[in-house]
């Protein structure tokens, strides 16, 4: 028989307590420090571009996109250059208010888009807040300003899909890792961040299964109830409010490129034409050998611990230098380390770390391999934030409850461990204050890279020519046809300024994969801008047809002759 006395009575009670709760103000210092350097860069962007950028390409068939977002008409993702468009259009949702708010001219596309990386990054951020353990949320706000300290300044500021990706994948890793309790609102949460990568670019679908598959172990593999408590919590989870917001989220997600697929014409729809690109056509190109594939995973996975630039677009896939092996070794030992020492210390925050950056690593590679043809780096730049993740994981080791502190300070000392001494006051403020220097070192570094942004000198000398003629002209739709292919760059930033300064422009079917379907008119009246080459015979063509030149300017993409033509 055990006697409980009066004094072991409160000892015992004290041990089935719950720890007290942190102040919530490393979570807040986290969250303002770590959006900080993309605010201030966009302010400046706003401030010293406005009116001055120019975008072509790409950038300006985004800029197009986003416009349509903003009018709830954009249904597909990002243009591909195999013909087809990108699942579907969540970063240009994401991008179209502020698009808006700042104007609609491409320096304000570029301060959308640093907003979009600030709302990724607090993401990450929010995903290790524990009330408990307060250091978690400075831990990888420090981490992720560290990276994007060490990655080129330009894959965040300029606006391009593949870039769009990186903070992203960041996000999906921290949720699998993470997310254990097997709730409706964790799976919700991964399957919204997984959507957005997938819409955004295609190439990450095989990221987002494995990544799942982890989580579905992880979850698998989490503390052990009895069925019944798991059917009851799992019906408490799903009445809950915030697990409908989510779910609708998803649906709204994909609402518009299932409505696109199934209202377009037979074989015009976006997700068929993915499938079967995928699974029976393909780009007739061979793509890379495993050992290739290898290679390209391993050189942007090095980037940001090396803080080295991309390259070349094309990536050399023959050789593979000593110290892009010595990288990959150390990351793949970092991985299988902060999996084992996760398991033995009982931190399951790290313990997942280590299998969802090996998922990572391995759709890294079966992604390089999915690729028809030439292996560009930017295809895989998603891979680049992987260290990051690794790493926090093995912070995390030291920050870990239960088990874990005995263990370390076992090892460190007799003295207290150290999960206690990261969650005293004195280390929170002394973390806040390593960030408050990260914070004004990514936001110099971001900065440093605003006059580097891809200013279009052809756009610039095109565009108040065009503009000229349609004003004189009076009237308040324009129809642009490209003569010479490849001079689409000029005419995709010619279209994109023309309707930020509300001229309605009209294509050609041919085009609608670049401009959108919305913008196909196939009637000859009104007026019509023709960009082509001086040497081209189509130009002598329009000449006889009776259209008139306004002049033949220098290019990024060789000279272009504009014609213009009144009509009926």
């Amino acid at each position: 028989m055990t006697t409980i006395t009066a004094a072991s009575e409160p000892a015992a009670q004290n041990d089935d307590r719950r720890p007290a709760r942190a102040p919530r103000w490393p979570l807040v210092c986290a969250l303002v420090l770590v959006v900080a350097p993309f605010v201030a860069t966009a302010v400046r962007v706003l401030i010293s571009l406005h009116g001055s950028l120019h975008y072509a390409g790409d950038q300006a068939i985004t800029g197009l996109d986003t416009h349509d977002a903003a009018s709830g008409s954009q249904l597909v993702g990002p243009y591909s250059r195999y013909g087809w468009a990108h699942p579907g259009p969540a970063w240009f949702y994401l991008l179209a208010p502020w698009y808006q708010l700042f104007g609609r001219d491409d320096a304000g596309l570029v301060a959308a888009s640093l907003l979009v990386h600030a709302l990724m990054a607090a993401a990450f951020v929010a995903v290790f807040w524990r009330p408990t353990r307060p250091a978690g949320s400075l831990l990888a706000a420090g981490i992720l300003l560290l990276f994007v300290l060490r990655m080129p300044a330009s894959v965040f500021l300029d606006v391009w899909n593949p870039y769009a990706l990186i903070l992203g994948t960041a996000v999906l890793l921290a949720l699998a890792g993470k997310a254990r309790d097997g709730r409706w609102s964790s799976l919700l949460l991964l399957v919204i961040a997984g959507s957005y990568l997938v819409q955004t670019h295609v190439g990450t679908a095989l990221l987002v299964l494995l990544v799942g598959l982890v989580w579905l172990a992880a979850c698998l593999s989490g503390r052990r109830r009895s069925r019944a408590a798991a059917a009851d919590d799992a019906l408490q989870a799903a009445r809950r409010w915030p697990v409908a917001v989510l779910g609708g989220v998803v649906v709204l997600m994909w609402v518009p490129p299932v409505l696109q697929q199934l209202t377009s014409p037979l074989e015009q729809g976006n997700l068929g034409r993915l499938v079967h690109f995928f699974l029976v056509d393909g780009s007739g190109q061979p793509g890379p050998s495993l050992a290739g594939a290898f290679k390209a995973a391993g050189r942007v996975l090095i980037m940001a611990p090396y803080g080295w630039d991309a390259g070349p677009f094309e990536m050399d896939l023959l050789t593979l230098p000593a110290a892009v092996v010595l990288g990959l070794v150390a990351q793949t030992v970092a991985s299988v380390t902060v999996l084992l020492l996760g398991r033995r210390w009982a931190v399951p925050s790290a313990t997942w770390t280590g299998p969802v950056r090996l998922a990572g690593r391995v759709a890294a590679v079966l992604s390089a391999l999915t690729v028809s043809g030439t292996v560009y780096w930017y295809l895989l730049i998603w891979v680049a934030v992987l260290p990051a993740v690794t790493l926090l994981g093995g912070c995390l080791l030291f920050l870990g409850d239960g088990p874990a502190r005995r263990d370390i300070a076992s090892i460190v000392s007799r003295g207290p461990g150290l999960g206690d001494l990261v969650g005293r006051r004195s280390v929170v403020v002394g973390l806040t204050v390593l960030l408050v220097g990260g914070a004004v070192g990514s936001a110099l570094s971001l900065s440093s890279a605003v006059d580097r942004l891809p200013n279009s000198a052809g756009v610039a000398a095109v565009v108040p020519v065009v503009e000229g003629a349609v004003a004189h002209a009076d009237v308040p739709t324009v129809r642009v046809d490209i003569l010479t292919h490849d001079r689409w760059p000029i005419a995709a930033g010619l279209v994109e300024d023309m309707e930020a300064h509300g001229i309605a422009v009209t294509v050609g079917s041919s085009m609608a994969d670049l401009f959108g379907a919305a913008r196909v008119s196939n009637a000859a009246s009104g007026p019509t801008v023709s960009l082509v080459a001086p040497d081209d015979p189509l130009k002598a063509e329009a000449l006889a047809a009776g259209a008139r030149e306004l002049a033949t300017v220098e290019t990024e993409t060789g000279a272009v002759t504009i014609l213009f033509q009144t009509g009926d």
